[in-house]
């Protein structure tokens, strides 16, 4: 078993990995999207109304999907999300 210590460089690790990987996320997510969920991430955001919270939003894959009278909260944290402006 490893110790204590080598969690935070695991960690960090991960953190580099996600972040070097999230500008080609989109381009294969959208692969996989109509794969896999058909028009699911759509329909789902479609159906949001009121406020509505976007947690570990990533890219941002999200926001385009939902109607503009839906009140949007983005929570997200360091990574690619980071630099998402806030949604109107």
């Amino acid at each position: 078993m490893k110790d204590a210590a080598s969690a935070p460089r695991a960690t960090e690790r991960v953190r580099r990995f996600y972040d070097r990987s999230a500008a080609d996320y989109d381009g294969w997510m959208r692969l996989f999207d109509r794969l896999l969920l058909g028009d699911g991430r759509g329909s789902t955001c479609a159906r949001a109304r009121g406020q509505t919270l976007e947690l570990a939003i990533g890219t941002g894959l999200n926001l385009a999907f939902y109607r503009r009278d839906v009140g949007r909260r983005v929570w997200c944290w360091g990574g690619a999300g980071s630099g998402l402006r806030r949604p109107s």
